[in-house]
């Protein structure tokens, strides 16, 4: 399955809406993204503690959504890899969807990535250089109205933010993060 699909996207909300759990599949995979980028290990299983405690209060999921939750652990997991097949992207609505909820759906990513990012690295505000510029940008589009017009201006700009977003999430990555096959000894 695509890793950012309305597949994926519907599964995850059909999973979070029989839960007890009120949370957007945009935040869902903010958050989890948030932590990997902040330094969770990508091949332990010490993700699940930390996600649990931020989203539901350490307590575990239903079998569907702990299901549907590994299944974008692994989406997360092979996107931050480099695997040219399952390029990483933000879980948000399809293309179909008005602007303007693609817009609040990426807002609130950013937000849910900034929590998830902030149990690993408290002080991620504090970065500096290239890193907290970026990081900066990303608190910046927080602040934009999301009452935006369809226009193919709009959904240009709307793609440059997108691609500004996995930038930074892979520039968190390698700052903070582990990545597969990093075997350095300390």
């Amino acid at each position: 399955m695509k890793c950012n699909s309305p597949l994926l996207m519907n599964k995850l909300e059909a999973a979070l809406n029989r839960s007890d759990l009120t949370m957007l599949p945009s935040e869902f995979h903010g958050l989890m993204t948030g932590l990997v980028c902040g330094g969770i290990r990508l091949d332990k299983r010490g993700w699940q503690k930390s996600f649990l405690e931020l989203a539901n209060d350490g307590q575990p999921f239903s079998g569907e959504l702990e299901q549907v939750m590994k299944e974008v652990y692994r989406c997360i997991d092979n996107g931050l890899s480099e695997d040219p097949e399952v390029p990483f992207q933000p879980l948000l609505p399809d293309e179909d969807e008005a602007l303007s909820e693609r817009l609040e759906a990426l807002i609130e990513w950013i937000q849910s990535f900034f929590l998830g990012l902030a149990r690993l690295q408290p002080s991620f505000n504090t970065v500096k250089g290239e890193l907290g510029e970026m990081l900066g940008d990303l608190r910046e589009i927080t602040q934009v109205e999301f009452d935006v017009e369809d226009n193919e201006e709009n959904v240009e700009g709307f793609s440059v933010l997108v691609d500004h977003v996995v930038d930074t999430c892979w520039k968190c990555l390698l700052e903070f993060g582990t990545l597969p096959g990093d075997k350095t000894l300390h």
